[in-house]
């Protein structure tokens, strides 16, 4: 019994001794262990910086770069990066150089970012070679030197950057040389390089279905929005040996939009709308065209335009159609170019405006739209604010009837041999 007692007495006076230490442990107490063992480090950090180690000085930029043990700031990092560049460390070098190419924390100077890049490449640091390659392609802070900026990627990628390779592969494409850039795309891709899957995978896409398809389903399982994008195509129209499969090409553009790929936003709208591999649903497919317009995609624009337009889908409205034309015109449609044409030339919904009309007129023209090309002829035809001109009129006559207008052909007087009625 007084065994049993003491034993009890025992493990009640080693549950009080033990209890300092367990409140030592509450994590208030941890937090404060851990940032005074921070803040030591980087009072010694600071110490050896001071001291002109350039490897303590390129952690300090790191850390005041990065907010890590004290506050964020640009303007220092820069100051510490300078000071171990200046004493010959690569990677600082390296990074200063992109700081004043980028004027990150520095006042922006490319030429002098290209010369403390050239000196980290000349150490042989691959990122700085890489970095030095792209930047002198450009022309950033350097004339463009494209037989210099090859050099310099070679000798990244030749060190296992893949980015470096990818550049390369794809300089050498553009060079028309795939047979040089094959072997650099393939390297990039076995570091998994998605965007060199990619390229590898357009490369492959002329009498290669096979090999096409294994590497974009490659790229497109690595994330990549341009590979499930085509992947979701080709599915959708059975391309490339595949059967169509309109469910399948769906599911590829619904990840491709997910991750904000401009081309799938408006496409997976088109899908929606005429229910091909999902659902038909409208209210879903004008929320991606929306998507897509919101990046200024002029597709998507003209299609809102039209629906606003005519209510079809949405709220019939002329003056948000108007907007949406008038953006997708600026953007390149000539669809919508001959659109406000129309409208000023009409006067519909606008003030008719007969130069306007010839100015957006004009501009599908010369992107090739024969109704503008009619258009044109009209408006010098009977002289609407311009004066009139029928020998003008038939130069746009015989440019929209040689592209196939039918309207055109008419007031040529069809039956008719274009290239006798209209000589070169």
């Amino acid at each position: 019994m007084n065994s049993l007692k003491h034993s009890i007495v025992f493990l009640c006076i080693g549950f009080v001794w033990l209890q300092p230490l367990y409140a030592d442990s509450s994590p208030d107490n941890i937090n404060h262990a851990e940032n005074a063992s921070q803040q030591r480090d980087i009072d010694r950090l600071r110490s050896k910086a001071s001291s002109g180690d350039p490897e303590a000085q390129y952690q300090l930029a790191l850390a005041f770069a990065q907010g890590k043990g004290l506050a964020a700031d640009a303007e220092l990092a820069a100051h510490w990066l300078r000071k171990s560049a200046e004493l010959g460390y690569a990677p600082a070098q390296y990074r200063l150089g992109m700081r004043l190419l980028e004027g990150q924390g520095v006042k922006a100077a490319p030429a002098e970012g290209i010369k403390w890049l050239r000196r980290a490449a000349r150490q042989n640091l691959a990122e700085a070679q890489q970095a030095l390659g792209l930047a002198i392609l450009q022309g950033r802070g350097a004339e463009p030197d494209k037989n210099e900026a090859k050099a310099w990627l070679e000798k990244a990628a030749t060190q296992g950057n893949a980015d470096a390779a990818f550049a390369l592969g794809k300089l050498l494409m553009s060079d028309a040389n795939p047979a040089a850039a094959r072997p650099w795309l393939e390297k990039a891709a076995r570091a998994g390089n998605p965007d060199a899957v990619y390229a590898l995978a357009r490369l492959d896409s002329a009498g290669q279905p096979r090999q096409w398809l294994e590497k974009m389903q490659v790229a497109a399982k690595l994330g990549y929005a341009p590979a499930q994008y085509d992947l979701a195509v080709a599915f959708v129209q059975g391309q490339f040996g595949l059967e169509k499969n309109p469910a399948q090409g769906a599911l590829w553009m619904h990840k491709a939009a997910q991750q904000g790929f401009t081309r799938a936003l408006y496409d997976l709208g088109w899908l929606y709308e005429t229910g091909t591999g999902i659902p038909r649903d409208k209210d879903k497919a004008f929320q991606w065209y929306r998507k897509a317009a919101s990046k200024n995609f002029a597709p998507a624009l003209y299609r809102l335009a039209i629906a606003h337009a005519n209510g079809d889908g949405v709220e019939k409205n002329f003056d948000t159609s108007f907007d949406y034309l008038s953006r997708a015109a600026i953007q390149g449609s000539r669809d919508a170019q001959y659109a406000l044409g129309v409208l000023y030339d009409n006067g519909e919904g606008v003030n008719q405006d007969f130069a306007k009309a010839m100015q957006w007129y004009k501009t599908a023209a010369a992107q090739g739209d024969p109704k503008a090309m009619y258009a044109i002829g009209n408006l010098h035809a009977n002289g609407y604010g311009v004066k009139k001109d029928l020998a003008r009129a038939r130069t746009w006559y015989c440019k929209a009837a040689r592209l196939g207008l039918p309207q055109a052909r008419k007031i040529l007087d069809d039956p008719v041999d274009i290239d006798q009625a209209c000589p070169p």
